[in-house]
């Protein structure tokens, strides 16, 4: 890859991609690069959307990682707003959403992972959130309020993090965990003085609880829930959101014509240099796995 004429293209524009871009020019490559990007903003930071961002503590040029112009200095050609439909391994190209080939010597997957959707009725409704880009975390904050109703479906970090913006501006917050406890996975006695403060702050923590079903009333959306001990009931809020989990985006088509694979979760596989079993293919950020040491 240290070829000058070697031709990098990246699909996805996150923070993996931006950085990968900006070290490559910085230790000597000087190929062509390319990075492709379904959002309409440069390659930007993803946790303060949760925190900073709700809070209006950040904006646009406070999450990017470089400033646009960066990138056009750097000779790297960022497009923004469009995305890969296909990769075609035998010529070395990805179809572009704009009808576009672009040719690769070396392709990196960059393509990030997607919060995990409820499978029950109504997951989709338009009041039902998930957060993952800037332009969700902006709906979110236009939605802060007092006296605002919510739940939060995951009590996991994000979830949290949520939760406790809104219920720092005098939104009524709700949060449903299906296991034991909060922040499933963490030492239980750690965990414990988080959720005492948080009982504090929330309305309600339902624990052992599982949503079941979501509707739509014309003024809220209702939302079904069950104990493991079988007791059912039901809830009013003016907004839902889901915080329970990842997806990678690893369903490019074409993909699975290349040598690339990917485990039982989705995940691409790659080893420790983080290179596909492809070997003009490598995957990094939250589309892979654990690398093959």
């Amino acid at each position: 890859m240290g070829e000058e004429t070697s031709k990098v293209v990246m699909i996805g524009a996150g923070h993996g991609a931006g950085m990968a871009a900006a070290n490559l020019r910085q230790y000597g490559f000087a190929g062509p690069i390319t990075l492709i990007g379904e959002e309409p903003i440069p390659p930007y930071q993803r946790p303060p959307l949760s925190k900073a961002w709700l809070k209006g503590e950040a904006d646009e040029d406070a999450l990017t990682l470089k400033p646009e112009s960066f990138y056009a200095e750097h000779g790297i050609d960022l497009r923004l707003g469009v995305r890969a439909e296909a990769i075609d391994r035998g010529a070395r190209r990805a179809r572009l959403s704009r009808g576009e080939d672009l040719a690769y010597d070396i392709l990196i997957l960059a393509t990030g992972a997607r919060p995990r959707r409820l499978d029950i009725e109504g997951a989709n409704l338009e009041g039902v959130r998930v957060l993952r880009s800037a332009a969700d975390a902006e709906a979110l904050k236009a939605e802060l309020g007092p006296g605002r109703r919510l739940a939060v479906i995951g009590g996991g970090y994000i979830g949290l993090e949520l939760g406790s913006v809104y219920a720092a501006v005098g939104s009524k917050v709700s949060v449903v965990e299906m296991t034991p406890g909060l922040l499933p996975g963490a030492d239980r006695d750690l965990v414990a003085p988080l959720q005492k403060r948080l009982s504090g702050m929330f309305e309600a923590i339902m624990l052992n609880t599982t949503v079941t079903g979501i509707e739509d009333t014309g003024s809220g959306i209702k939302v079904k829930f069950k104990t493991t001990e079988g007791k059912e009931e039901e809830q009013n809020y003016d907004r839902v959101l889901v915080s329970v989990g990842r997806k990678p985006n690893s369903q490019i088509p074409g993909l699975e014509k290349t040598r690339v694979k990917v485990n039982e979760k989705g995940f691409i596989k790659v080893n420790s240099q983080l290179m596909t079993d492809d070997p003009f293919i490598y995957a990094i950020g939250d589309v892979v796995g654990e690398p093959m040491l």
